[in-house]
């Protein structure tokens, strides 16, 4: 994650956490709504691209001899150790 990134995410959890105890009604002002609405939205994209990138570097790190560069690879690794393969398995270890 890139410090751009990460202070946007920090930006953005500030924001979600301030709407805390809102509950659209039809009292509320509807920017105030449209608000709540952008940030709820941007803010989950902000979670599921850190926790994409979480997943993926976990994957990516699984390999002991050599760092695995992409996922293709780390597919066929796996593909190979199901199927069998001494030296696959013993990547994936």
């Amino acid at each position: 994650m890139t410090p751009n990134c990460a202070k946007e995410l920090v930006t953005l959890s500030a924001a979600h956490k301030s709407f805390k105890d809102y509950k659209p009604q039809n009292n509320y002002d509807s920017i105030v709504y449209s608000d709540f609405k952008e940030v709820e939205e941007l803010y989950g994209e902000a979670q599921s691209r850190r926790m994409e990138h979480l997943a993926k570097q976990a994957l990516l790190d699984i390999s002991t001899h050599e760092p695995v560069e992409n996922a293709v690879t780390l597919t066929r690794i796996t593909i190979g150790a199901l199927k069998g393969d001494e030296t696959a398995k013993a990547q994936l270890r």
